[in-house]
C-alpha cells in the first residue's frame, strides 16, 4: 500500500519543474513541512534505504529514476573516501535534513524515494497509525484524511448533504480555502464558525456515508485500497440494483419500487460507511451479496422502517395513500410483543417462515390496490382501507387533507 497522501504532496511540489527533470529543486518545495508529514516508520525506513550497501548507484538512478549526479553524489558521501561500501570510513546519513542537502535533490527524488520504501514493504500502513485527539475528538488517520478530503474538496452542495452543515458554514469553509489554499489540519476546521467539537464528532461518521462514496472524493489511504472499495461498492450496487436472489428481490416486493430505492440508497450508504471508515487490509474481500447480508436478513425483512423512513403521501390519491398505509401497518405489526404472542408468531412466520410468499402477496395487494384483496373506501376528508396483511384483517385510516396515517386496526380474532 503506497502513501499517496505524501506522494501527492512532494508531485505537486514538484509541478514547476521543467519537463524531463527527475531530481530537481523547486522554491515552492518545503522540506520541514513535508518531513513533518512522515510517519516515524517512514522517517527510519527512508534511512534504512539510503544507507543500506543493497542499494547502488544503479538503484537511485535506475530503479527511483534518480538525476545521475543526484545519485553519485549520494554513493560518494555515503560511502566516504575508499569509495566502498560497509567499511569503517562510511558516513550513513543520520537525519533526512542531509539527503535533502545532497545536490540535485529535490522533491521529485525524495518522492521516488519514498515510494521505494513504500515497494520495499518496510513502512507500516498509513491506516494502522494510531487515533489523534483532536478539540477532545478522537479521530483514526483514515477519518482524519476523509473529513479533510470533505473540506477541501467538496463542493456547496455535498458540504450541505452533512449532517448540520448550513449555508454560514458552507460560506465559510469557501472562504478559508480560498484564503489559504485547503485545510491542512483538523485544528484548523474545528476553529470555524458553524463547526466546533459537537460538529467534529459527526464529521468523522458523516463524511464515510455522504461524501465518500461521492465521484469526486478520495477518500482512504491509497489509491489500491480507493479502488478496492469501489469495486466493491460498484459490485454490491449491480447486485441490490439488479438482484436475483430471494433474499433480495423479497424486499423490493416488501417495499415497493419507491421504498426499495430508500433502502438501496441506505444500504450504500452504510456500507460505504463502514468500508471507508475501516478499510480492507489486502485480504480478499467477501463476496457480494456476504457484503450486504445482514441488510437483507430476516430481521431486517421483518421491520426495514428501523433504516429508512416510511413512504409519504404525494398527493390525493387512493394508490400513494395504500403505500403509506401499509408502511404503517408493517411497523406496527413491529411493535408487538413478536416472540411470545400468537399474532407475534403468526407474524413471523409469515415473514420468514415457510409462508413468506403468502406474506408478500398480501403486501403486493395493498401497494397495488388489488381490489380481490384490499377493498377502497374513498370518503370526503380520509381513504379507508380494509384487507388482510400477516394472515390479520387490517382496517387503516389516512388523511387527504395532510396525507397522514391517522388509525391502524389490527382485528385480531
Amino acid at each position: 500500500m503506497k502513501n499517496t497522501y505524501l506522494a501527492a504532496l512532494v508531485t505537486l511540489s514538484a509541478s514547476t519543474h521543467l519537463s524531463g527533470c527527475t531530481t530537481g529543486s523547486s522554491e515552492d518545495f518545503n522540506f520541514s513541512k513535508w518531513q513533518a508529514q512522515l510517519s516515524n516508520s517512514e522517517n527510519s525506513c527512508l534511512l534504512e534505504t539510503v544507507n543500506s550497501c543493497l542499494q547502488d548507484y544503479d538503484y537511485f538512478n535506475d530503479e527511483l529514476a534518480w538525476d545521475a549526479r543526484a545519485a553519485s553524489a549520494l554513493i560518494k558521501q555515503r560511502n566516504g573516501d575508499d569509495e566502498l561500501c560497509g567499511t569503517v570510513d562510511d558516513l550513513s546519513f543520520a537525519q533526512l535534513g542531509e539527503i535533502d542537502e545532497i545536490p540535485y535533490v529535490g522533491p521529485v527524488a525524495l518522492g521516488n524515494l519514498l515510494q521505494g520504501a513504500w515497494d520495499a514493504g518496510c513502512v507500516d500502513s498509513p491506516c494502522n497509525k494510531p487515533d489523534r485527539l483532536i478539540n477532545g475528538v478522537y479521530y483514526t488517520y483514515n477519518q482524519e484524511k476523509n473529513v479533510l478530503d470533505w473540506a477541501n474538496h467538496a463542493g456547496a452542495t455535498d458540504m450541505l448533504a452533512i449532517n448540520g452543515i448550513g449555508p454560514v458554514t458552507v460560506q465559510t469553509l469557501i472562504e478559508f480555502r480560498l484564503q489559504h489554499g485547503k485545510v491542512d489540519d483538523l485544528e484548523k476546521l474545528a476553529v470555524l464558525k458553524g463547526v466546533g467539537p459537537k460538529r467534529l464528532a459527526t464529521l468523522k461518521h458523516d463524511v464515510p456515508a455522504l461524501w465518500c462514496t461521492q465521484p469526486d472524493a478520495h477518500c482512504a489511504c491509497s489509491p489500491e485500497v480507493e479502488a478496492q472499495i469501489r469495486n466493491i461498492l460498484g459490485n454490491v450496487k449491480s447486485l441490490i440494483d439488479q438482484p436475483n436472489d430471494s433474499a433480495i428481490t423479497r424486499f423490493v416486493t416488501l417495499l415497493g419500487s419507491e421504498g426499495y430505492l430508500r433502502y438501496r440508497q441506505y444500504v450504500l450508504q452504510a456500507l460505504g460507511a463502514s468500508l471507508w471508515n475501516v478499510p480492507p487490509s489486502g485480504t480478499t474481500p467477501p463476496s457480494p451479496f456476504d457484503q450486504v447480508a445482514t441488510f437483507f436478513s430476516d430481521t431486517a425483512f421483518l421491520n426495514p422502517f428501523t433504516h429508512i423512513a416510511p413512504t409519504q403521501v404525494s398527493g390525493d390519491t387512493a394508490i400513494s395513500a395504500s403505500n403509506a398505509a401499509v408502511d404503517a401497518a408493517i411497523m406496527h405489526l413491529n411493535t408487538l410483543d413478536l416472540e411470545s404472542t400468537d399474532i407475534g408468531a403468526s407474524f413471523i412466520g409469515l415473514a420468514t417462515g415457510g409462508n413468506e410468499a403468502a406474506y408478500l402477496a398480501e403486501v403486493n395487494a395493498w401497494r397495488t390496490l388489488d381490489s380481490s384483496l384490499v377493498l377502497t373506501t374513498e370518503l370526503p376528508h380520509l381513504w379507508l382501507f380494509h384487507g388482510p396483511l400477516a394472515g390479520i384483517q387490517c382496517e387503516i385510516s389516512v388523511s387527504r387533507k395532510t396525507g397522514a396515517v391517522l388509525e391502524v386496526d389490527l382485528q385480531i380474532p
